[in-house]
C-alpha cells in the first residue's frame, strides 16, 4: 500500500509529557508511543475515513517532531489540508514550539 504525503510541518522544542499531551489533544489524536522510550517513534495518529487520510505525529529527537497528513489514493480535499495546517501551527503557537518547515 503506497501512502501519498498532503502536508508535513516540522515542529522544534522540547516536548515534555504534559505538552506532548496537550499537542495530541489540540490535534484529536490518539495517544501512542513513551517518550521514556528512544526506539518509540509514533506519538499520536488520527484516522479520517470519509477523506482516507492517516494524520501522525512522529519524534526525530527529543526537540525535533514532525505532524504528517498522508492518503492512499485521491488527494483529501484542499480545505482539509489547509485546516489541518491552520490547527498545527495553532497549536505549536500555543504550545510555544517552532515551526521549522511546512510542506
Amino acid at each position: 500500500m503506497i501512502m501519498h504525503e498532503a502536508l508535513r510541518v516540522l515542529l522544534s522544542g522540547e516536548m515534555p509529557q504534559e505538552k506532548l499531551d496537550n499537542l495530541r489533544n489540540l490535534l484529536g489524536l490518539t495517544r501512542e508511543g513513551r517518550l521514556s522510550d528512544d526506539e518509540d517513534a509514533e506519538f499520536g495518529y488520527r484516522r479520517d475515513w470519509t477523506n482516507r487520510t492517516k494524520i501522525s505525529l512522529y519524534r526525530h529527537t527529543p526537540a525535533k517532531w514532525q505532524v504528517k497528513m498522508t492518503y492512499q489514493s485521491e488527494p483529501p480535499p484542499v480545505e482539509v489540508v489547509q485546516q489541518l495546517r491552520s490547527d498545527v501551527l495553532s497549536a505549536a503557537s500555543h504550545l510555544g514550539l517552532t515551526v521549522v518547515d511546512v510542506r
